[in-house]
């Protein structure tokens, strides 16, 4: 798997620029470059810094499409060597690969070969030669598992909906209300990123979606629903369905998200207004309660049946700036 680089802000020319440099192994996929740079297209650095979390994904698609293409050609080099299984050759991508068949791969490039008889010179040459296949072979095996995830033997095939189906069943929360909220939760992933296998999850699918979510949900609520995914990612791994969680990797941009609403105080009009409301006088007691310590609205909401039903009273505590 290749770790996605850090993006940071740099400024050209009085322009803000994405800056990121390329992994050492990608770097001849691109020329030998050691950077990629996008503009912001904007001078004002607040605006850059809202605008760096979409320009890094971006960056990091470019990445991941570029990423195929090397272990595409050592895969066939592998090929070529023979140490490549029949069953396996017609795959399209090697990142269908399990753990179990590089460790074959790895097996066969150690297979001694029984050459037909010949002159011992000529043996001599055909030694030497199967020496550096050997050798190669090896190399191009490990570069191949660096590039690749492996899929664990066992369970490449466990997908999101089972995953969190058995993950639930587990019970890892208690209070009823959390259990819903990481239903919910890995729900909104699953149908974001299709009910795919776990090893298929990216960090760049992972910062995709919390864009998505940033348009409409502060950066807390992000926070705490990917969080959510995260937990279930920890339990997949000691379950053995995933080798690694993907989500250790990610970093959510300190920009992203929707701001809090804020607000204000009534003034003595509006709380005139408010207490002279129709209601039932312990309601009157719970009013001054709120007016007097500042307790949210929204938690007594929550709690008190006899809250009142009025829609002009529940409109005016829960007014926002």
């Amino acid at each position: 798997m290749v770790e996605l680089p850090h993006t940071s802000l740099v400024l050209i020319k009085k322009k803000w620029y994405v800056n990121c440099t390329i992994p050492k192994d990608l770097r001849p996929l691109f020329k030998d470059r050691k950077q990629i740079r996008r503009s912001t297209g904007t001078a004002d650095k607040s605006r850059a810094e809202r605008l760096k979390h979409s320009i890094s994904s971006e960056i990091y698609e470019e990445l991941a499409k570029a990423k195929p293409d090397r272990t595409n050609a050592i895969f066939e080099s592998l090929c070529k060597l023979g140490v490549v299984p029949e069953d396996i050759e017609g795959f399209t991508s090697p990142d269908e690969l399990t753990e179990d068949d590089l460790k074959t791969m790895e097996i066969l490039a150690e297979a001694p070969r029984h050459p037909e008889p010949a002159l011992p010179e000529e043996m001599a040459m055909e030694a030497s030669g199967i020496e550096r296949g050997r050798v190669a072979a090896h190399e191009a095996i490990q570069e191949l598992r660096r590039l690749v995830t492996p899929k664990p033997s066992h369970s490449g095939s466990v997908v999101l909906s089972v995953t969190q189906r058995e993950y639930l069943d587990s019970k890892p929360y208690g209070p009823a209300k959390t259990i819903r909220d990481a239903e919910l939760s890995i729900g909104e992933f699953q149908a974001f990123a299709g009910d795919i296998p776990l090893s298929d999850v990216t960090a760049v699918m992972i910062h995709s979606y919390a864009e998505k979510l940033g348009g409409t949900k502060s950066r807390e609520t992000i926070a705490k629903k990917i969080g959510y995914v995260k937990r279930m990612y920890d339990w997949a791994v000691r379950k053995g369905y995933v080798e690694a969680n993907v989500f250790m990797t990610i970093t959510l941009d300190k920009k992203l998200g929707t701001a809090r609403a804020s607000y204000q105080p009534f003034s003595h009009d509006e709380l005139t207004k408010i207490f002279g409301l129709e209601m039932p006088e312990h309601l009157k007691t719970l009013l001054s309660i709120l007016v007097t310590t500042g307790t949210s609205g929204r938690m007594w909401c929550g709690g008190c049946r006899a809250w009142p039903t009025s829609d002009a009273l529940t409109n005016a505590i829960l007014q926002p700036v």
